[in-house]
């Protein structure tokens, strides 16, 4: 068929052909992808109206370029027809891109798969151009856009979240002491977090949390069953394990603590990314449900770096915005999975403090039927930016972060450690805003109050992927904190205990039977916390993404882990963090140095000067952290120290990163009570010479 043939076909020829060639190149891997990761959407708090327009729009998009090739026929047929053969032929290469990166992975010369793939988008599109059973066949192609939706929609996990209906319910059997119930579930917190290294618990640290064991039990040696959040959570809430691959909805997970209590108690609760409260349980909306604007904005810009990740060498793909370190299998290559939580927040601009107010807004007890309260909130889960009283930092992600785990940089590892430990005491925090408002309703002490982890985190030099649960992390994956605090004399447990007995998340929906004499009308693997069968454990199992880990009940993994923190942290006080041998230098006066100077071939930036010269009265952001770049007089080693001042008096050490000929950067935090509405004077000095007679020049 010649050009002007093609440009001169019936119209709908072109919408069609444009939609089957895309439909391969563009909707097929995205819809794959998110087909096999429903997460996605329940993150972004998607309802089920938009899960079915999501494939729908993907596989229209093509057909939308039909309109500038159809504009083309004012010009005239012959430029209509290579105008619609170019777009095909790029379409075509999109689809060798996918397919390659599918195939081969993606470790190849940029300029061999460039070559590669636009050598078979201009050969598709010649053929197109020249051939018409191959314009022929690919109009009849367009039979996969329907297909491609259909598959999606009822062949799919996401589509589950569409179609779901109600599961079988249970049907509880009375309940014979309808105690208030509150369970807090945090995301991401290993215990060795809150301990030292002999076990005991930092409570100058974490005094909310230090105040709940002393009310109630800590179960120090308790530990998770499933690595991942979708899974953990179901884990909670029935006392099974959950399957891996199940989604976190009530429709997969009937039986659980909000179904069986539905009858009976006042339900509110906050899920953050998951979906196991159905409506008729919970009095409030468990899931805040954001206005549709707000539900898609961002989603072209997810999908395109996806997108990016999927059809791109890594040279390319290497100066994405990552896509790693969480939830869902989104896996690209060898070392990429898509970050559903970091998305949800960066791209749905969500304040996560928001939701502890959310949940603290509905303790209201009036004396009518008893409270259930539930909040899982994504703390002290990465990204890791507020200070222990919430106040937002303007840290990004950790220096020391390297794709899904750790640099072997120790320095750098430290700084993300650092930021985790201040995120933790937020969510001590939370606990206690929890508890004074419990208080303050009267009812704290005939509260049932549980504080639990779904799973932990790895922090380590050299870690590969900071979430995978082996046998080297046990300690910081499995390992969480379990704090219960129970009615008032009715538990027979004195308060106070440390329990040092094997205790699973699967126990929580156990004990809270126990604890309100209520028969579960289901089998469990969790046993009450109470029962002292509980003893009798021999080993533990956390299930993972590349399968079950089994361990022993000792339960010293956790000293393992804590030990090492305190190797960057001793007393495990965050602000501790020092580079070897400046630690001395900590609350010393800059003018105890032996010199300090303006060097005219030294500059220290400060990124942040601006906000440090004029903090607003009321700031929601406190400019602890500083960052900012340093130019030497010599070339840069990396090893540079620099030394941060407050009103002239040394606060905080670092060391420089990422050298590149005299030039490096640096990273740094101070304690977020030196620093007060207005002008602060803060410094950042080059440490020249050993610590024992340094000379600040800047």
């Amino acid at each position: 068929m010649k050009p002007g043939r093609l440009g001169s076909s019936p119209w709908l020829t072109v919408p069609l052909s444009l939609a089957a060639v895309g439909a391969f190149a563009l909707a097929q891997p995205v819809l794959d992808l998110l087909g096999r990761n429903p997460e996605f959407f329940i993150a972004r708090g998607f309802t089920a109206i938009d899960v079915i327009l999501f494939p729908a729009l993907l596989l229209i998009v093509p057909a939308l370029l039909s309109f500038p090739v159809l504009a083309l026929r004012w010009i005239g047929p012959r430029t209509a027809g290579i105008g619609h053969a170019i777009v095909i032929g790029a379409l075509f290469s999109l689809f060798v891109a996918n397919a390659w990166v599918a195939l081969f992975g993606s470790d190849t010369s940029t300029l061999v798969f460039g070559a590669t793939v636009a050598g078979a988008g201009i050969l598709f599109g010649c053929v197109f151009l020249a051939f018409p059973v191959v314009q022929t066949g690919t109009v009849y192609a367009a039979w996969a856009v329907p297909i491609f939706a259909a598959w999606f929609l009822f062949m799919t996990p996401s589509g589950d979240v569409a179609m779901a209906r109600s599961g079988d319910l249970p049907e509880a059997g009375e309940i014979q002491n309808p105690v208030p119930i509150v369970l807090l579930v945090f995301d991401e917190f290993p215990v060795a977090t809150l301990i030292d290294s002999q076990g005991n618990l930092l409570g100058d640290l974490f005094p909310n949390l230090a105040e709940l064991a002393g009310d109630g039990v800590w179960y120090r040696n308790a530990v998770g069953v499933r690595q991942q959040t979708e899974e953990a959570l179901p884990s909670i809430l029935s006392g099974i394990g959950a399957d891996e691959g199940s989604i976190p909805i009530s429709s997969d997970h009937p039986l659980n603590l909000f179904t069986l209590f539905s009858d009976a108690y006042d339900i509110a609760a906050v899920e953050t990314v998951t979906d196991l409260c159905p409506d008729f349980a919970c009095s409030n909306s468990s899931r805040r449900i954001a206005p549709w604007l707000e539900r898609w904005t961002g989603l072209g810009v997810d999908l395109a770096v996806v997108y990016g990740h999927l059809t791109t060498p890594r040279e390319v793909s290497g100066d994405l915005p990552p896509i790693n370190q969480t939830w869902g299998n989104f896996t690209t290559g060898e070392s990429s999975e898509f970050d559903i939580i970091d998305r949800f927040l960066a791209n749905v601009d969500d304040d996560r403090r928001l939701e502890v107010d959310r949940l603290l807004d509905t303790f209201h007890f009036n004396g009518g039927e008893p409270a259930l309260r539930f909040g899982h909130f994504l703390y002290p889960h990465h990204p890791w930016e507020v200070t222990a009283d919430g106040h937002r930092t303007g840290a990004g992600s950790s220096p020391g972060g390297e794709g899904m785990g750790w640099t072997k940089d120790r320095w750098l590892v430290g700084q993300g450690y650092q930021r985790h430990i201040l995120q933790t005491q937020y969510a001590d925090t939370v606990v206690g805003s929890v508890m004074d408002r419990l208080r303050e309703e009267g009812v704290y002490d005939e509260a049932l109050v549980m504080v639990v982890a779904d799973h932990g985190i790895t922090i380590g030099p050299g870690v590969e992927n900071q979430r995978l649960i082996t046998e080297d992390t046990i300690g910081t994956i499995a390992a969480v904190p379990m704090f219960v605090k129970y009615p008032s004399g009715q538990a027979g447990v004195e308060p106070g205990t440390i329990d040092d007995v094997r205790a699973e998340t699967v126990d929580i929906l156990p004990t809270i039977g126990d604890v309100t004499k209520t028969s579960v009308p289901w089998t469990m693997e969790g046993i009450s916390l109470l029962d002292p069968e509980r003893a009798g454990r021999t080993e533990s199992v956390m299930v993972g993404r590349e399968g079950p880990v089994s361990f022993g009940v000792g339960g010293e993994e956790k000293l393992v882990a804590a030990t090492l923190k305190e190797s960057w942290f001793p007393g495990g006080n965050p602000w501790s963090l020092s580079p070897p041998g400046w630690e001395e230098w900590m609350d010393r006066p800059v003018s105890d140095a032996n010199s300090t100077e303006d060097k005219e071939d030294v500059m220290v930036s400060i990124r942040q000067q601006d906000l440090l010269d004029d903090v607003p009265p009321d700031s929601d952001l406190l400019p602890v952290f500083i960052s900012g770049g340093v130019t030497l007089d010599r070339e840069a080693t990396g090893q540079e120290i620099l030394v941060a001042s407050v009103d002239g008096v040394v606060r905080a050490a670092t060391r420089v990163f990422e050298p590149d000929g005299r030039s490096a950067r640096y990273e740094v935090m101070i304690p977020p009570e030196l620093l007060h509405p207005g002008d602060n004077d803060v410094m950042v000095w080059l440490a020249e010479g050993d610590p024992s007679d340094p000379a600040f020049v800047r």
